[in-house]
């Protein structure tokens, strides 16, 4: 049986707050790392939280949706400017450098390769003119405290930063004085409660072993399967191992060799078993904290549309139609629309769009998920019409779902 109730899928939160321009227009969002709803931070150290703000933004709740366009600003101590910068999964973005951060020669060196990518570097948590001066001619944005900057601190770093083409941010302003005050001195970004708290986001996050089966996943959905690098992703976890071997030897195959090795086992099923394998483990890890049988209906679904797909003409499609049919409970295995689930994923326009239910007679894959949804609500006039105009028996259809059912159960099994 498929354990679903290990690794779980895990809520994730991201706060951001907003900095306006001198027209007090939305520029960009300061993104936050939070570890629970109450939107508060917890303590994380800055290396850990910044990397989970990253991972969170842009790999699971999605950037478009937190950012709306606007450019994100992210803070970096010197550990991440080193280890992990250069590496950040999006074009551009604001690096705010932590106040703790020397300018030595590895920090500079990362900084300039920053830049070359296109990012801009903001100095954060400045409240004196010495802060500056070890950082003039590469930052590209100075941060003021206006909390813990004077009234003197705050006009003469203003100055500084335009004597050397730097621009300047006021941050944490509290009231309209504040405010006023900083656009009186010549500064040109602001942020701070006067203008709005941090608000919070949520997104559900996979697991370290989810996102290991998205490799393996994309390993078999490759034109040419390299069996080297999937044996050593899969050897990377016991339990995926011990799961294969458990399928390999489950009634859905009758082998006439015992099983040598991992290598001889994912050779033996080939890339089309494997990715349904695949795919199987990972759906239902996906739904660990929802009904089985919505984890039942997804491979019922799935093998059913693979099934039909010689029926009506799509044999080539077999791949799509299955992970189409195992897909199309995602929405309510992961308790989210099924717009913003099929926008971070990178489907195949037809595929991605019957997902949708945005289907019409030249999307064939969009009429055979139209043929299964009719056919298992079920809608007996409306599956008859649907068979009728893909030219495939009703009979057939009746009997592929049968088959459809007895490789789930078997399937869930294993």
């Amino acid at each position: 049986m498929i354990d679903c109730q290990a690794d779980t899928v895990l809520d994730v939160f991201v706060a951001r707050q907003p900095i306006f321009s001198r027209n007090i227009q939305v520029h960009g969002y300061e993104l936050l790392y939070r570890g629970t709803p109450g939107n508060s931070f917890d303590g994380t150290s800055a290396d850990v939280a910044t990397a989970r703000v990253i991972a969170n933004t842009f790999l699971t709740i999605g950037g478009e949706k937190l950012l709306n366009g606007k450019i994100p600003f992210i803070n970096f101590d010197s550990s991440l400017l080193l280890k992990y910068a250069a590496l950040l999964p999006f074009p551009a973005a604001v690096v705010e450098i932590f106040e703790n951060v020397e300018p030595t020669e590895e920090v500079l060196t990362a900084c300039h390769e920053l830049q070359n990518k296109g990012h801009i570097l903001a100095l954060d948590g400045t409240h004196c003119v010495s802060r500056i001066e070890p950082w003039l001619g590469i930052v590209d944005i100075v941060k003021v405290d206006f909390l813990k900057a004077d009234a003197q601190a705050r006009m003469d770093i203003v100055a500084t930063c335009k004597t050397h083409k730097i621009h300047t941010l006021a941050a944490k302003l509290e009231t309209r004085a504040e405010f006023d005050a900083a656009i009186a001195l010549g500064y040109e970004y602001f942020q701070g409660y006067f203008f709005a708290r941090p608000t919070m986001s949520k997104g559900r996050a996979l697991p370290e072993g989810k996102l290991l089966l998205i490799q393996l996943l994309r390993e078999v959905s490759a034109e040419e399967i390299d069996f080297d690098r999937l044996e050593q992703l899969l050897q990377r976890n016991v339990s995926l191992v011990y799961k294969l071997l458990r399928f390999v030897n489950s009634p859905l195959f009758a082998w006439h060799s015992h099983i040598k090795s991992v290598r001889h086992a994912i050779t033996l099923l080939g890339g089309g078993e494997l990715r349904k394998w695949i795919c199987l483990l990972l759906v239902a890890g996906l739904g660990s904290d929802a009904i089985p049988q919505l984890l039942v209906d997804s491979l019922v679904r799935a093998r059913f549309a693979e099934l039909l797909c010689p029926k009506i003409g799509l044999g080539q499609k077999n791949a799509s139609a299955f992970l189409l049919g195992l897909l199309s409970h995602l929405d309510a295995l992961l308790h989210r629309p099924m717009e913003e689930v099929i926008g971070e994923l990178d489907l195949e326009k037809d595929l991605a769009k019957a997902l949708l239910g945005h289907t019409d007679k030249g999307n064939q894959l969009g009429r055979l998920y139209d043929l299964i949804r009719a056919y298992d609500e079920p809608d007996g006039a409306g599956a008859v019409a649907i068979a009728q105009e893909l030219h495939v028996g009703i009979i057939d259809v009746s009997t592929a779902y049968v088959k459809a059912v007895e490789w789930a159960d078997l399937a869930a099994k294993a």
